[in-house]
């Protein structure tokens, strides 16, 4: 993946910029949680779910973004020296 970042090659690249603009992989999102209970109804109502949902989805983005961007940091750094 870093690699197809890295030399813009489709559809790494096209995907990490679409990535880049989730509100969710921001480094300003706010977390929802804690909660102090949720469901995982498969009917009905399932309080606490989106925002567990939400808060899960945010954390995998925000680490991908973080190891991309210190990644991609640090190859336009090497080659620009």
């Amino acid at each position: 993946m870093k690699i197809g970042v890295q030399l813009k090659l489709d559809p790494w690249y096209p995907d990490f910029m679409s990535m880049s603009l989730d509100p969710l992989a921001s480094a300003t999102y706010v977390m929802k949680g804690p909660l102090t209970f949720a469901t995982r109804n498969a009917t009905g109502p399932s309080p606490g779910k989106a925002q567990i949902s939400s808060d899960s989805v945010a954390a995998i983005l925000n680490a991908l973004m973080y190891t991309m961007t210190l990644i991609l940091g640090a190859l336009y750094a090497h080659s620009n020296s």
